[in-house]
């Protein structure tokens, strides 16, 4: 089992069973005192886009300034000419697996198994690729469900046996083998799961939702969820943005159920975040961080490109304070690190600079770790300057970031500007957004 390192925290309590860290300076104690209740909004059933836009680029865009608090319309064809010259985009380049299977129990009751992450520390692309036996999280969806239980199922000339080692309320550890045995466990799934559609799209995946629910840049199977801000883009729109100077760069952050899971605590404080696994190649650490050497403007595509940048920032702050451990070659980020200071912020420039020599010196080619980052008003964000992603939804941790992002006064009147026009579709299948910190051209 391979170490990790881990940025160091200040005071660990139990919370609802699990570990969390709590700040302990004045300014954080402001963050973790915000109510919950004033992070929604009412978003009326109609306005949940259940299915995608006809063509990816003619979904709706709107455009919002936090500088100079303006709002604008546009057509996400439109995105190319509104973001700046020698920008750069960062996107996720993670793949949607067919994460939903159907199963039985011995009795024959109908039970669904939902993919979360490997139960492992390997990559899902490593344990995608497993013959015989592969071991996961996963998501339960039946009633009477008990360890030791042996599931069944099949599909398209493939049968499975899901067996329960281990359960914790809709959650358990499942061993999974199959027939044919000469096929991975990936094109098991492939040919006997579905698509894991968000929960708030009341109807079953269909052929459609295999392309549609997937970005074109998708390449690296692992996730339960989209990063939904890229269905957005064509080749079309890359070439155009490509022929404006404007560079685009891959990282990966593998999204989990977590990310449509509302928030159930009064306090923001009382939040256990979920975690994220994230991957990028030092060279395009070493490209990214070139443009913050230059001083030019990033632009994440979704919040989770967004979580994994501010998490490398973080982890580079650890690493410049020495408050990391000596051993392992992963990093993991807590969820209230960066609310332990209040100044002496280093440049994304510096951080990043620092987690590119620490992995030259651990000879990596490429950086893998975890983030259960939480992004919330009061949160001084290292890296971003821009950010591409949806409508998200009332009493999310999504719309946390959102408002830390665009300020807490700000974030409402942009989606009342949404929710007053009647055209904007909101989620996952919704129409985009392009949030920027920096000035109107």
């Amino acid at each position: 089992m391979s170490q990790k390192y881990r940025i160091s925290a200040p005071q660990h309590i139990t919370f609802n069973m699990h570990t969390v860290i709590k700040p302990q300076t004045a300014s954080c104690y402001t963050v973790t005192s915000l109510y919950a209740k004033d992070f929604t909004y009412n978003l009326p059933p109609e306005r949940i886009a259940v299915r995608p836009a006809e063509q990816r680029d003619q979904s709706r865009l709107l455009a919002a300034c936090s500088t100079s608090r303006s709002i604008s319309h546009h057509s996400f064809s439109d995105l190319p000419a509104l973001l700046p010259a020698q920008s750069m985009i960062i996107t996720n380049v993670t793949k949607v697996i067919t994460a939903r299977l159907e199963a039985r129990k011995p009795t024959g009751g109908a039970v669904e198994i939902l993919l979360l992450e490997p139960d492992n520390k390997h990559s899902a692309e490593d344990n995608l690729a497993q013959y015989a036996l592969s071991r996961w999280k996963c998501m339960l969806g039946g009633r009477n469900l008990t360890a030791d239980m042996i599931l069944a199922g099949d599909a398209n000339g493939c049968s499975f046996t899901a067996k329960i080692c281990e359960k914790f309320s809709q959650e358990a550890i499942i061993e999974f083998s199959w027939q044919p045995s000469d096929i991975t466990f990936g094109e098991l799934i492939e040919r006997a799961g579905n698509m894991p559609l968000p929960p708030y799209i009341k109807r079953r995946a269909d052929a459609s939702d295999a392309v549609r629910y997937q970005t074109v840049y998708a390449r690296s199977p692992g996730s339960a969820a989209a990063p939904t801000a890229g269905l957005h883009f064509t080749p079309e729109i890359l070439a155009q943005t490509e022929a404006r100077g404007i560079a685009r760069a891959e990282l990966i952050l593998a999204v989990g159920l977590g990310t449509f899971k509302p928030i159930e605590t009064e306090l923001i404080g009382d939040i256990v975040m979920h975690s994220e696994k994230i991957g990028i190649s030092l060279a395009e650490l070493q490209r990214i961080t070139a443009h913050f050497n230059n001083n030019l403007p990033v632009i994440c595509v979704g919040t989770t490109s967004l979580r994994a940048m501010e998490s490398l920032y973080w982890f580079g702050v650890g690493i410049l304070e020495n408050r990391v451990d000596t051993e392992g070659t992963e990093f993991c980020v807590e969820q209230w690190t960066p609310y332990e200071r209040r100044d002496n912020y280093p440049s994304a420039s510096e951080a990043l600079n620092t987690v590119i020599n620490w992995a030259i010196s651990n000879n990596l080619s490429e950086l893998r770790g975890s983030t259960s980052l939480l992004i919330a008003p009061g949160y001084r964000f290292g890296t971003a300057d821009g950010l591409i992603t949806n409508f998200h939804q009332p009493g999310s941790t999504l719309l946390l970031l959102v408002a830390a992002f665009l300020g807490c006064n700000f974030w409402r009147e942009v989606y009342g500007e949404a929710l007053k026009d009647k055209d904007y579709r909101f989620l996952s299948y919704g129409d985009a957004c392009l949030f920027r910190r920096f000035a109107d051209k």
